[in-house]
């Protein structure tokens, strides 16, 4: 993807569905998986966040409602979290 200044790395995630009901967020390894951190923008049933993040690999999930932590369904590769789940896995480390 595009590089922006500072060696930052620009990255859209796209969480594509309207059934949440209010609030989608994204916790991963790059915001200590705080949950209510980063909030994504809901524009026409598809919601979005542009985050710019240095070099690296980061493991991620949505966090839908407030209560359901959702593995990206538009994620190339996952993790196994250690927890039944899948971490989704966003490599920017070229």
């Amino acid at each position: 993807g595009p590089t922006a200044a500072a060696g930052l790395r620009l990255v859209r995630l796209v969480y594509p569905d309207p059934g949440a009901l209010h609030t989608v967020t994204v916790a991963g390894n790059f915001n200590a998986w705080q949950p209510d951190g980063l909030a994504l923008i809901q524009r026409r049933g598809v919601w979005t966040i542009d985050l710019a993040l240095p070099p690296g690999i980061y493991e991620y999930m949505f966090v839908v409602d407030g209560q359901h932590w959702v593995t990206d369904p538009l994620a190339r590769t996952t993790r196994d979290d250690g927890y039944g789940g899948e971490n989704a896995v966003l490599d920017l480390s070229i």
